[in-house]
C-alpha cells in the first residue's frame, strides 16, 4: 500500500534579497537584477573555486563514510549503559521512578549523587533494554529505549557524556523477515573507548534506519535509512547523510534512501533510490545522486538500473562514479 511519506530536504538554502523601497539608487534595472546562481561575479561573493576531490576520490570517500556508517552498532551503546548502570544503587542513586510502561526513570534535573560503588551519576534519564525471547508471533533480539542524558562517571573515572533521543528493536517477524529499525538522535562521547572505537568519536546523529533479512531471518535483502552522521572517524569522510527525493511517495517502510533486492520485489539490485552526501574533513559537500527504483517500481531505462549515480559539488555536475553497492547488503544475521 502506498501512503505520502514527506521527506525532509537535507537541507534548505535560503536567499535574501533587499529592496530599495523605491528609492533611486542610480543602477540600471540590470544592474539591480542579481546574478545568475552559481555565478562567480555580483555582490563581492568569492569565486567557487575548484573540488577538492576527483570522482576517484569521492568514490573513495563515499565507501569510507558508508563503512564508518555500518560500524556504529547500537549493540555497543546499550551494551554500555548497562555496565553503567549495573554500577548504580538501585532506587537510591541515581533515584529511582517506576512507570506503567516496560521503561523506568532515573535521576532528576540537577540531581548528582555518588554510588557505593564510586559511580556518579547526573542523570535525567528514561530507560529500556528488553530481554531477548519470544514475543507473540514474533522472536524479539532486542527492544530497547533511552531518552535524556547528561554525565555517567564510572568506578574507574571513565565518562559517558550524552545528549539522546533513541529508540532500536530487532525482532524476527512471523514471516521470518528480520527487521532491525531504530531512530537516533544526539550525541554521546565514551572518553573509556579503545582509539578507533566510534563511542570515542563525539558522533552526532539524526537517522531513521531499517535493514530487513530474507524470509530466512538472515540474508540481507534491504536497507532504507533517512538522515545521517557526523563526527565520523574517516581519514575524509566526517559526516554521511542519507536522503530520498523530496516530495515522492514511498510505501510504509520505505524511509527514503534505499536498496533493495529481488526478494523485496526489487527491479534494480545493483542501484540505490536516494543520495547520499558526504562532508570531507576539509568542510567541502559532495552528493552523490542515484536514479534506482523504488522496490517493486519498474525501471524506465537502463541509466536507472547502471550502477552508477551522479557527483555534485556545489550546484554543478562531476560527472558520473559507480560505487560498489553491495555494501549496503554484504551482511548475515545483522549488520554489525
Amino acid at each position: 500500500m502506498w501512503r505520502a511519506r514527506p521527506v525532509i530536504p537535507v537541507w534548505l538554502a535560503i536567499a535574501s534579497l533587499g529592496c530599495s523601497g523605491g528609492e533611486d539608487t542610480g543602477k540600471t534595472p540590470a544592474d539591480t537584477n542579481p546574478p545568475p546562481f552559481g555565478s562567480d561575479t555580483g555582490y563581492g561573493v568569492a569565486p567557487i573555486g575548484e573540488p577538492g576531490l576527483d570522482l576517484a576520490g569521492v568514490e573513495s570517500a563515499l565507501d569510507e563514510g558508508v563503512r564508518l556508517v555500518r560500524s556504529l552498532d547500537p549493540a555497543d551503546l546499550l551494551d554500555l549503559m548497562d555496565q553503567l548502570l549495573s554500577q548504580q544503587d538501585q532506587g537510591v542513586c541515581p533515584s529511582f521512578t517506576e512507570t506503567d510502561a516496560d521503561y523506568y526513570d532515573l535521576g532528576r534535573p540537577q540531581e548528582v549523587c555518588t554510588a557505593s560503588s564510586d559511580a556518579v551519576f547526573q542523570v535525567d534519564l528514561r530507560y529500556m533494554r528488553d530481554e531477548e525471547g519470544q514475543d507473540g508471533a514474533s522472536y524479539l533480539y532486542e527492544n530497547a529505549l533511552v531518552v535524556g542524558g547528561s554525565r555517567i562517571v564510572d568506578s574507574a573515572g571513565e565518562a559517558l557524556d550524552f545528549s539522546l533521543k533513541f529508540t532500536h528493536t530487532d525482532r524476527v517477524i512471523s514471516t521470518g523477515n528480520r527487521k532491525i529499525a531504530g531512530q537516533w538522535f544526539g550525541v554521546s562521547t565514551w572518553s573509556g573507548a579503545t582509539a578507533g572505537e566510534w563511542l570515542g568519536g563525539a558522533s552526532s546523529v539524526g537517522l531513521e534506519y531499517m535493514w530487513v533479512t530474507e524470509t530466512d531471518s538472515t540474508t540481507a535483502a534491504a536497507f532504507t535509512a533517512q538522515g545521517g552522521i557526523s563526527g565520523l572517524q574517516g581519514t575524509v569522510a566526517d559526516t554521511v547523510i542519507f536522503s530520498g527525493v523530496f516530495g515522492q511517495e514511498y510505501p510504509a517502510d520505505v524511509l527514503g534512501f534505499t536498496l533493495a533486492s529481488a526478494s523485496f520485489q526489487s527491479q534494480c539490485e545493483e542501484e540505490p533510490h536516494g543520495s547520499v552526501s558526504i562532508r570531507t574533513r576539509e568542510n567541502e559537500w559532495y552528493e552523490v545522486r542515484f536514479d534506482g527504483p523504488v522496490l517493486a517500481q519498474p525501471v524506465e531505462s537502463p541509466a536507472e538500473c547502471d550502477g552508477c549515480g551522479t557527483v555534485w559539488f556545489r550546484g554543478e555536475s562531476m560527472g558520473e562514479i559507480c560505487p560498489d553497492m553491495a555494501m549496503f547488503l554484504d551482511w548475515q544475521g545483522r549488520p554489525w
